[in-house]
């Protein structure tokens, strides 16, 4: 198995269990005509949510220093380089949590349910991903860091983002690739040869299909990401 691979595994380890234990905290606010106020809700779900989601950012924040530094010293020989696991706030997971919180009161269904238990555990996710990119930040050998897909296949957005490759130094630079979709199976994997890098292929591959889909979107007068939509379902 490859370094890559063994992350994504330990990382779905941390991940599922607490995906099952958000779930199990939100799924009775799903009752319609509930007597708790918005302000309830919120209250009641960040003080259940915090200790849980706290917890595996931490471990998804370990794991994916172990990883950068296996992947840096595979790539180069050289030890780890000193950074610190990315921090997490209170405050900025109740920021996370406000907007599918009012839709689960406007709309008290398992589908908003889901929705605010999946804004949680992209937080958790989060640990990983930014601790990575904290790596690449502070490693002056580190090159930058790369969008790839661990799930088999991936959305148009998430293929535009994975067709521009290492490019990302830092969170200015990254821009809109900070963003995740719910589900979003995309890891941060850090870079130091631009010829060999975890996703290599898959950069490559993306980067074909975004330079059709603009081809196309030119041609047709149409939007590139409706093209690369279009080419992702048809295949």
């Amino acid at each position: 198995m490859s370094l890559l691979t063994d992350y994504v595994a330990g990382n779905r380890r941390i991940v599922l269990p607490v995906a099952e234990a958000l779930l199990r905290v939100v799924w009775p606010y799903r009752v319609p005509g509930a007597s708790t106020s918005l302000e309830q809700t919120g209250t009641a779900v960040l003080a259940a949510f915090w200790p849980l989601v706290e917890q595996a950012h931490r471990e998804t924040g370990e794991l994916a220093r172990e990883y950068y530094d296996a992947e840096r010293e595979a790539r180069t020989g050289l030890p780890p380089v000193p950074f610190f696991l990315a921090e997490h706030k209170r405050d900025w997971l109740a920021e996370k949590l406000a907007e599918p919180l009012i839709a689960l009161h406007r709309d008290p269904s398992d589908a908003r349910a889901a929705d605010l238990a999946g804004a949680a555990v992209r937080e958790v996710q989060a640990g990983g991903r930014r601790t990575i990119q904290r790596g690449v930040e502070a490693d002056p050998v580190a090159l930058g860091w790369a969008r790839v897909e661990t799930g088999g296949s991936s959305c148009a957005f998430c293929t535009l983002l994975i067709s521009r490759g290492p490019v990302y130094k830092d969170a200015e630079s990254a821009g809109e690739s900070n963003a995740y979709h719910r589900g979003c199976d995309c890891r941060v994997v850090p870079v130091f040869d631009r010829a060999s890098f975890p996703g290599r292929d898959q950069y490559l591959a993306a980067e074909k299909e975004w330079v059709k889909a603009t081809r196309a979107a030119k041609q047709n007068g149409t939007d590139p990401i409706n093209e690369l939509r279009k080419r992702l379902q048809s295949e």
